[in-house]
């Protein structure tokens, strides 16, 4: 069963180079920042990282302090048996309530349980969509 629950995603860019990925992630453990949930890519000359913290702002004080520009946005952590189909479910359970993807990502370490990013035009909406 799924349970969605509302947090804040911070996005950093930063230059495509060799340990600037380590340094954003020491940041943040230096001030006992936890991340939830993060993702990293490149695209171009940039690196980004989308992170969800523990506590967003210590985070983003961390962050600020080192030298890196962030963006905020709210997304929703979504909490979910890890079989087959649970994401399916749960993207079904936002297209049934005619929302958009904006973006999502997710993670198991081959436990019980699943987690779950996604971005909604209304997470409001997708919030009460999955919880029921």
């Amino acid at each position: 069963m799924a349970r969605a629950e509302k947090a804040l995603e911070l996005t950093v860019a930063a230059p495509n180079r060799p340990g600037e990925l380590a340094k954003i992630l020491k940041s943040l453990s230096d001030r006992g920042v936890n991340l939830r949930a993060y993702t990293a890519y490149v695209d171009g000359e940039f690196g980004y990282l989308k992170a969800v913290p523990s506590d967003a702002e210590t985070a983003k004080e961390a962050l600020s302090a080192a030298g890196y520009h962030f963006t905020e946005k709210q997304v929703l952590l979504v909490t979910t048996d890890d079989t087959v189909g649970a994401a399916a479910a749960v993207a079904g359970a936002i297209a049934g309530a005619g929302l958009s993807v904006g973006h999502s990502h997710g993670s198991s370490a081959g436990g019980p349980q699943a987690l779950l990013v996604f971005n909604t035009n209304d997470n409001d909406a997708a919030l009460q969509a999955i919880n029921g």
